[in-house]
């Protein structure tokens, strides 16, 4: 799921019907794909990736929309384009498919052509479950803002939506860039594209950071350039210029949810976790409708161990994820499972456990933490299987190649439980398991004394998985499984 970004498409209509009360208005979703490079100049080719995530960043903080992120957008792409472009293209059928894989309303993308002083182009709108199309088209070149300014207006029109006088203001300044902050947006969005902690050693952060920060010497008010660039910032570990940047967009935008939630996240980091709770708090009366804001507070929860306050978080985030996002609730089924887990409710954290697995099959973390139950449990068949299935659906699962140890050495499957540990370590060389590792190999060994089943159980304790959870672009906080698990 990537950090959802909030969106503007529908904002009239959802203002208008509920009379100019947004809180209760469920989110609706807009996925802006791919564009087309119509210059002819390959060295042109970063505006693809970078236009539609300046118009999606461009939206930031309208809270009753979402904008789905560039990683979950630029994956659904891969799997759905394939023979359904023509001539380079996305068709709207196709761009509607694409849309419908991503639970989104909207799919919207375009072609753009120019030199990096004059722009033109045209987009294209499609509504993902209905096929309600729009299109507009801009002949005369323009600056590259006036662009960005006559998408968004041409969608807002053409869809018979209006806003209230304040958000036009706040659109008008958030549409007009600089050219050169845009451009240093757009070669920092493709020097580093992939944003999430998780994937940091990808493209080349420290080039990212000179890009936005050269953006902000052209447009210091430009929030998009401080939020990315807290982004990357936040991925290097660097804390407190993280938070910075992170408190420049919330004093430009000081009623957006997001950034409240995004610097409570680093906060927690960086240790100020009374303050990241207040903000937290203080996101969710601002948007109390974002499940990835609920979700982050109960990671922040469970890790200070409140874990009844957790739970009724980790409760909220999964109520208010749509049904079709299936892999973020069995993440979040996940989580309240962990949260169970070390409250002591071990049953409830297994039933948790089998939600998951129903929602999403061959979800290795669900795999494994109910193979670690089970194995407390002293059910070994039962655990080595949910082991199995948890490296079928990932074999570099770290965590399961160590427990499959464990269960084998329960079993007396001396030879297998070596091999286990060995994967293990070839995954893992390094760390406190990694030392356990080595001395259940070498007491395992042909010709040494070998213990009996049963004895010297293994403590609840577990190497923790490298599980990341749900794709977000602000980097999330880690929330330890049952026992050792961290998302």
């Amino acid at each position: 799921m990537g950090y959802q970004r909030v969106g503007l498409v529908w904002l009239g209509v959802c203002w208008l019907l509920s009379g100019g009360s947004w809180a209760e208005e469920p989110p609706t979703r807009v996925a802006f794909l791919t564009w087309e490079n119509g210059s002819g100049d390959p060295a042109r080719e970063h505006w693809s990736e970078g236009l539609p995530e300046l118009l999606g960043s461009t939206l930031e903080g309208f809270a009753p929309f979402s904008v789905l992120s560039r990683e979950r957008v630029r994956v659904a792409e891969a799997a759905g384009q394939g023979e359904s472009r023509e001539n380079s293209g996305l068709t709207p059928e196709s761009a509607a498919q694409i849309g419908k894989s991503l639970g989104a309303g909207w799919a919207v993308w375009g072609r753009f052509a120019g030199t990096e002083e004059a722009w033109e182009g045209e987009w294209h709108l499609v509504a993902c479950f209905t096929g309600e199309r729009a299109t507009g088209r801009t002949e005369t070149p323009v600056e590259l803002a006036s662009l960005v300014r006559q998408v968004h207006l041409a969608l807002l029109k053409q869809l018979g939506l209006s806003l209230p006088p304040p958000e036009q203001t706040r659109l008008a300044r958030l549409m007009t860039p600089s050219l050169p902050a845009a451009q240093a947006f757009s070669r920092g969005w493709a020097a580093w594209p992939y944003h999430s902690v998780a994937a940091k050693d990808l493209g080349d952060p420290e080039a990212a950071v000179d890009y936005y920060r050269q953006g902000l010497t052209y447009d210091p008010q430009f929030v998009p350039l401080h939020t990315h660039l807290a982004e990357v910032l936040f991925a290097l570990d660097q804390i407190r210029e993280a938070l910075n940047e992170y408190r420049a967009a919330l004093e430009l935008q000081p009623d957006c949810a997001t950034h409240y939630a995004r610097l409570a996240v680093v906060a927690f980091n960086g240790g100020e976790t009374d303050n990241a709770l207040v903000l937290f708090r203080a996101a969710l009366q601002k948007n109390p409708r974002d499940p990835d804001i609920h979700f982050n507070f109960a990671n922040a929860l469970y890790r200070l161990g409140q874990l009844k306050e957790a739970l009724r978080e980790y409760r909220r985030a999964f109520a208010l994820y749509p049904s079709y996002d299936a892999p973020d609730r069995a993440f979040v089924k996940v989580s309240m499972g962990n949260a169970l887990y070390a409250n002591g409710k071990v049953e409830p954290a297994r039933k948790a456990y089998r939600e998951a697995l129903a929602l999403q099959p061959d979800y290795a973390p669900a795999h494994h933490n109910l193979g670690v139950v089970l194995f407390q449990q002293g059910e070994m068949a039962l655990a080595a299987a949910e082991f199995a299935a948890a490296l079928r659906a990932d074999p570099n699962y770290a965590a399961s190649h160590y427990w499959l140890g464990l269960v084998e050495r329960e079993r007396r499957r001396y030879y297998r439980a070596r091999r286990s540990f060995q994967r293990f370590l070839e995954l893992q060389p390094e760390g406190e398991w990694a030392d356990r590792a080595r001395e259940l190999m070498a007491e395992l060994a042909p010709g040494r004394a070998t213990p009996s089943a049963g004895e010297e159980t293994p403590s609840p304790e577990q190497p923790p998985p490298a599980e990341e959870g749900p794709s977000t672009e602000s980097p999330p906080t880690s929330a330890p499984a049952a026992e050792g698990r961290e998302k």
